[in-house]
């Protein structure tokens, strides 16, 4: 006699309800939408702001297309050298002339300088107050007037 042979038998560890034809399936709950429907929803709204920002763009293309072309300003030229200067009013061939020819350099100071002013004669004129050491290295305040061409200094007249 033949023994027989033991087949296991295949037991969930669980118990998986099972539908039958008169069940009705179990519906979602009501605040829970479907994933295709919130997908949806969003990449709808991606569309909605970039078919916003086209549109503002496009606006703002169309209005820079009806405005004239306007032209940079010209850049102030730099000062000639008979001009006085933007940043303290000096006129640097003066100053320097007077720079190089005074007693003590280091001691001058430019106290005021007027407006260049063109004399009849085709020079130009400047009216200069600095103070600085004299020959005996005391300290004095002179006010006088330049007289210069385009290049160099021509008279110095103390006042």
């Amino acid at each position: 006699m033949r023994r027989a042979r033991y087949k296991p038998v295949a037991t969930p560890m669980f118990r998986v309800p099972t539908r039958t034809a008169y069940s009705k399936p179990n519906p979602p709950p009501a605040n829970v939408t479907p994933l295709s429907l919130r997908l949806f929803r969003v990449f709808g709204l991606i569309l909605l702001i970039l078919a916003g920002c086209f549109a503002v763009g496009w606006m703002n293309w169309i209005k820079l297309q009806d405005e004239p072309v306007r032209e940079k300003p010209a850049a102030d030229p730099l000062p000639q050298p008979w001009e006085n200067s933007r940043w303290d009013g000096a006129v640097p061939i003066v100053r320097d002339y007077i720079m190089r020819n005074a007693n003590d350099p280091s001691s001058i100071e430019f106290v005021e300088w007027s407006k260049v002013y063109d004399s009849p004669a085709g020079h130009h004129e400047v009216r200069v107050r600095m103070r600085g050491k004299n020959a005996y290295g005391a300290k004095v305040l002179t006010e006088a007037i330049v007289k210069f061409s385009n290049m160099e200094v021509l008279k110095i007249t103390p006042l």
